[in-house]
């Protein structure tokens, strides 16, 4: 006689975890078979999307930056690149994390997210320079000058250069207090910014000075002559 075949599972393919199915049969004579049991284990292989940044590539002056994104909720952010490796938790499917950066480079960091079946995901990438030294202002020409008194004075300039933003000659500003008709020292101050936000200033010495004799202008005839 044809057996009944009768299955028992305690599978969830939505929880991962390991699960039996047992499977009994009986006959029409009443004879039970002797139980047999599959385990099956309901795993995850598939890795999370690559967490996606919030943080964009930037210059900064920084011991560390915050590096802000989403993934997977409650995936383990590991983010490498920087001075050392940073970890964090995508809790409620969003991290913020601390990254330190190793001074005076470019940090390429990169952004991984790692489930909890420990399967990774491609990483997400962005690049952070720490800037941490100021440009340099070189002023060209004299520096003290002195200029005649009442005279145009037309100034030689300064150039500019940043290790990280190069040649930033154009960025620069200057102001004076400068009056050619007093007599004096005065100041022609050169500004400049960087990237990473270092301000500097270079500062010329004009000195309005008087090299220019008087000139007497006689009254009269000359020669002149007197009666005695």
């Amino acid at each position: 006689p044809t057996p009944t075949l009768i299955s028992t599972s305690t599978v969830d393919v939505n929880v991962i975890g390991i699960y039996s199915v047992t499977y009994d049969a009986t006959d029409s004579s009443g004879n039970n078979a002797t139980s047999v049991t599959r385990i099956v284990e309901v795993v995850d292989t598939t890795p999370p999307n690559a967490p996606i940044l919030t943080t964009t590539s930037t210059t900064i002056n920084a011991d560390s930056i915050t590096i802000a994104g989403a993934a997977e909720t409650n995936s383990l952010i590991t983010i490498t690149g920087g001075a050392a490796t940073a970890t964090g938790t995508a809790t409620g499917g969003s991290f913020s994390i601390l990254v330190s950066l190793t001074q005076d480079a470019a940090n390429t960091l990169s952004v991984t997210a790692t489930d909890a079946s420990g399967n990774v995901s491609l990483s997400s990438s962005l690049v952070i320079v720490e800037d941490s030294t100021p440009p340099i202002i070189t002023i060209t020409g004299l520096n003290p000058v002195d200029i005649e008194f009442g005279s145009v004075y037309v100034d030689a300039g300064a150039t500019a250069e940043d290790d990280v933003d190069g040649i930033i000659t154009n960025l620069i500003t200057s102001s004076t207090d400068l009056n050619v008709n007093a007599l004096g020292f005065y100041s022609f101050i050169y500004t400049v910014s960087d990237t990473a936000g270092h301000i500097v200033s270079s500062t010329r010495v004009v000195n309005v000075v008087d090299t220019t004799p008087p000139v007497i202008t006689l009254q009269g005839a000359n020669p002149q002559t007197i009666e005695g």
